[in-house]
């Protein structure tokens, strides 16, 4: 599986505003809205059900790093939308440190499989440091998409 064939340069936004976990959901969540892959109507749908997976255990894996996801029925197709923060914010990571790349995952609920081979991909792809300092600099959305297609490669 490749993140690449689930990500257009749409779906990567560099210098996302947030500071904190919620207002950060809501952004990447806005960004899905305005590309109409998830209606206005869910939006908040969704993000009550992002925060209630929260509640169980932060996403931050460390490193600057939080891959928030969520299986729901009202999603239809699985999705993935990455937010680069410059600034970093709060999301409550296992390292105590900020985060500055937040890899947004919502699958339909009957796609476990999918779901569990996204979250192993990413993980795959940010073993390596080189590419996450790499991904952490980025200042586009081509550049950061190229900067995957790379890193796919190699694997």
């Amino acid at each position: 599986m490749k993140l690449s064939d689930y990500l257009s340069e749409k779906q990567i936004i560099v210098g996302a505003k947030s500071k904190k976990k919620k207002e950060s959901l809501k952004e990447l969540l806005g960004a899905l809205v305005s590309l109409r892959k998830i209606s206005p109507r869910s939006r908040n749908k969704i993000l009550s059900s992002l925060m209630a997976r929260e509640r169980l255990g932060s996403t931050a894996i460390g490193q600057g790093v939080a891959i928030p996801h969520a299986r729901l029925e009202l999603v239809k197709k699985s999705l993935v939308v990455i937010g680069l923060f410059e600034e970093g914010l709060e999301f409550d990571s296992l390292d105590g440190e900020l985060v500055y790349v937040v890899f947004l995952i919502l699958s339909p609920k009957e796609l476990e499989g999918f779901h569990l081979k996204m979250l192993a991909t990413i993980s795959k792809l940010l073993r390596d440091k080189y590419f996450l300092e790499r991904l952490k600099k980025s200042k586009t959305a081509s550049e950061i998409s190229q900067l995957i297609k790379s890193q796919e490669e190699r694997m």
